[in-house]
């Protein structure tokens, strides 16, 4: 099929944005920012583990490896460095500041996404799929038809396009919530491992678009359930 699908992950835009606008800060007493960023990568070296995530059925696999940062590890470290972390009042200008212009770099990844999913040239794809996984109707998720060749077109269309749509919202909360960028990043990417099995199910026959729709709208709602944990509020 010319490489899987990636099919659209408006991956909880806006829980990304509240974890960027309470992300705490790291306090040393006599400590300077060029401390801060020297201890920063040694814990950051110090605290990496691999990660992978597989799924498998009888039709095949898919899977997914890389390198995360174990928060716990990397928080010892920073303590045992004699940083501290403190949250910043919400109300102080700077924190307003830094959270609108959260809000609006991950407004603007969701604008373009938006644009992509009214494009006429994706309309095959998506005149029965919606643009935000969650918003599948009851009707959606018990169509019973199965995919077609233009919309397989569509398809391979839409994963170049959402991979770059993707690359930018990753690089938005590096920015903007650091600390927790790599646990965030990598719940993303298990939740695509599992967007790009479904995928592949739907666009080589063995499930209905009905099937296909339910299954997109229920790995977005954990992921959105996972990105709302307190674990991303360290």
């Amino acid at each position: 099929m010319g490489g899987r699908v990636r099919p659209i992950l408006f991956v909880c835009l806006c829980a990304i944005t509240l974890s960027a606008c309470s992300t705490p800060v790291w306090v040393k007493p006599g400590g300077t920012q060029s401390d801060f960023a020297q201890d920063k990568y040694t814990c950051m070296q110090q605290s990496q583990q691999g990660s992978s995530t597989a799924i498998v059925n009888q039709y095949g696999g898919a899977a997914h490896s890389g390198v995360i940062t174990n928060p716990n590890l990397f928080n010892a470290c920073m303590n045992a460095l004699g940083w501290t972390l403190t949250r910043q009042d919400s109300n102080s200008p700077q924190q307003q500041a830094n959270n609108e212009q959260a809000k609006a770099a991950m407004a603007a990844v969701d604008a373009e996404a938006q644009q992509i999913c009214a494009r006429p040239d994706l309309q095959a794809y998506y005149s029965k799929t919606p643009c935000k996984p969650i918003d599948a109707t009851l009707e959606q998720m018990a169509d019973k038809s199965k995919i077609t060749e233009a919309e397989k077109v569509a398809m391979n269309k839409v994963r170049t396009e959402f991979r770059t749509i993707s690359n930018k919202g990753n690089d938005v909360i590096r920015q903007y919530n650091p600390q927790n960028a790599a646990t965030i990043i990598a719940r993303r990417d298990q939740a695509t491992v599992a967007q790009d099995q479904n995928a592949l199910d739907f666009y080589e026959g063995r499930i209905t678009r009905g099937e296909y729709n339910k299954r997109r709208a229920e790995i977005a709602k954990k992921l959105a359930d996972d990105l709302a944990g307190p674990g991303q509020h360290q």
